[in-house]
């Protein structure tokens, strides 16, 4: 599928464009880490009424984040089935990982947009104490699943970035820059995991979120990912380029070989 010009092109600008949308994200959530804090008590109704008003805008949201996520797998197809020309064992078990994660992403949109909101609005338009109590509760733990969904999502990526990474180590293009953006990338979602869980013990231990190194480790677990697939873009698209002129290639080929 991916061996012709034209789709590794279009590849090509969806992993410029993930890569893009990562660095972004990657600026925004650091920011907003820096005045949130997750661990801090919540009064939990007018949480869920701020969902509820927000219905619409939450429902766009999470179809764009959807949408993104299967555009993303259309990407990943694209550098599994290059890199399966260097490393075919490696480059499948890679790909599986970073299917799974942008699988997370996917389903965690869906799980927000059709449990989530339609249970704020709910809990919005009824009047019944005992009910809105229940619907509570319920949105409480349903948390927990979109926590379970996103971890997911870091571990998978992790995993896979590293494997893809060394599946793309004979790749000499760019300066070698391919395989070593996807090894940053997985190690900067490896470490977020026992970071995180070190700023939460010592939220629990002390009281005191530590907002400075939880911003820095979200922002490296999203800028690296972003930075590996702005160079996976670029390069699908040479390589779109390299199988569209063929005959440049081997007059290169021809001028390296008289020089040397």
């Amino acid at each position: 599928m991916f061996q012709k010009p034209l789709s590794l092109k279009v590849a090509g600008l969806l992993g410029l464009a993930a890569g893009l949308f990562y660095v972004l994200f990657s600026l925004d959530f650091a920011t907003q880490m820096q005045s949130v804090d997750p661990y801090a008590d919540r009064d939990w109704k007018a949480v869920i009424e701020q969902v509820a008003q927000d219905a619409g805008p939450q429902m766009l949201t999470q179809a764009m984040a959807f949408f993104a996520a299967v555009l993303l797998v259309c990407f990943l197809l694209a550098i599994a089935a290059r890199a399966a020309q260097h490393h075919p064992s490696l480059a499948a078990l890679s790909g599986v990982f970073l299917l799974g994660s942008a699988g997370m992403l996917a389903l965690r949109a869906i799980w927000n947009a059709f449990v989530q909101v339609p249970m704020a609005i709910t809990f919005h338009g009824t009047t019944d104490l005992a009910f809105r109590q229940l619907l509570q509760d319920h949105y409480r733990l349903d948390i927990f699943y979109s926590m379970f969904f996103a971890w997911s999502y870091i571990f998978l990526a992790a995993v896979g970035l590293i494997l893809m990474g060394v599946a793309l180590m004979p790749v000499k293009d760019m300066a070698r820059l391919l395989p070593i953006t996807f090894l940053l990338a997985g190690l900067g979602c490896a470490v977020f995991i026992p970071a995180m869980a070190y700023v939460g013990n010592e939220t629990f231990m002390t009281r005191n979120f530590d907002r400075v190194l939880a911003s820095r480790f979200l922002f490296l677990a999203w800028f690296l990912p972003g930075l590996a697939y702005l160079t996976a873009g670029t390069w699908l698209m040479r390589e779109g380029f390299r199988l569209e002129n063929p005959e440049d290639e081997e007059v290169t080929e021809i001028r390296l070989d008289k020089a040397a």
